[in-house]
C-alpha cells in the first residue's frame, strides 16, 4: 500500500480538483458556493489513512459496514459520520450512537427503532430516506410512490429527524440517464415536501463516475469513494 504521506499529498491534490469541479458546477447550475456537501466514502482504507483523509481536509466521511468502520471511528477523528449502507437492526444501536447522519432508511421498524435510540442516548441524527428511483430489483429502498407515506409516518416520531432523500443511480448509466433519474428524485423530493408540509433541504445522490450531473440536478451531498480516496493510482496492487 502507498505510503501514508504520499497518500496524504495524493488526496490533498485531488481534493483541490474535486472542490474546484463543485464549485464550476454549482456557479454555473446557479447555485450558492458550498452548497454541496463532499462525503468522502471512507471504507477502502484503514484508520491510519482515513487520518490522512482528514489531513487532506475531508471533514464528512461515510462508511457502509459497521465493522470496517469501528476502527475508523474508535479513532476519535474529528469529522461528520455518515452511514449509507444497508441497517441491519442488531447493530443499529451502535450506528446511532457513532453516527451523525443515517441515508439508507426506508422501513417503518427501523425508523420506530432509530427514535426510540434516539431518546435513550441523547442524540440527534440526520436520516435520508432510501428512495430505488431506477426500480432495480437488487437495490435497496423505496419505490417513489411509497416515499410520501413513509415522510408521513416519520413524521409521528418525535425523535426522529428526516431531512432528506437519497438514492443510488442506476449501474452503468450514461450522464443522460443519471441525470434523468436525480431529476426524479429532486422532483419527488419537491412534491413530498410541499404535500406534507416538511423542511426536506437534503438530496444525497451522485458518486465519483455522475457527481457534476448530481450537483446540476440539485444534489446537496455527493458520496465520493474512487476519484477521491481510492483507486489503482494511490494503492499498490
Amino acid at each position: 500500500m502507498t505510503s501514508l504521506a504520499v497518500y496524504e499529498t495524493e488526496v490533498r491534490r485531488r481534493l483541490e480538483h474535486v472542490v474546484g469541479q463543485v464549485e464550476g458546477a454549482l456557479a454555473e447550475a446557479g447555485r450558492a458556493p458550498g452548497s454541496a456537501r463532499i462525503v468522502a466514502v471512507s471504507k477502502y482504507v484503514d484508520a491510519s489513512h482515513a487520518a490522512c483523509l482528514v489531513r487532506a481536509g475531508l471533514t464528512h466521511l461515510g462508511e457502509n459496514r459497521l465493522q470496517v468502520a469501528q476502527p475508523k471511528l474508535d479513532s476519535q477523528l474529528p469529522v461528520t459520520w455518515h452511514f449509507i449502507g444497508p441497517l441491519q437492526r442488531n447493530k443499529l444501536r451502535r450506528i446511532v450512537a457513532q453516527f451523525d447522519w443515517i441515508h439508507s432508511l426506508d422501513r417503518h421498524e427501523t425508523a420506530r427503532d432509530i427514535d426510540r435510540l434516539c431518546m435513550e442516548l441523547g442524540r440527534e441524527v440526520r436520516c435520508l430516506v432510501q428512495v430505488n428511483v431506477s426500480g432495480e430489483a437488487e437495490k435497496s429502498g423505496l419505490a417513489p410512490g411509497e416515499v410520501q407515506e413513509f415522510v408521513e409516518f416519520c413524521q409521528t416520531l418525535p425523535n426522529l429527524q428526516v431531512v432528506g432523500l437519497m438514492m443510488i443511480g442506476s449501474r452503468g448509466a450514461d450522464a443522460g440517464q443519471a441525470r434523468e433519474e436525480m431529476g426524479r428524485l429532486r422532483t419527488l423530493r419537491d412534491s413530498v415536501a410541499q404535500a406534507v408540509d416538511a423542511a426536506l433541504p437534503e438530496l444525497s445522490m451522485g458518486m465519483s463516475g455522475d457527481y457534476l450531473e448530481a450537483i446540476a440536478e440539485g444534489a446537496t451531498i455527493v458520496r465520493l469513494g474512487r476519484v477521491l480516496v481510492a483507486d489503482e493510482e494511490v494503492f499498490d496492487k
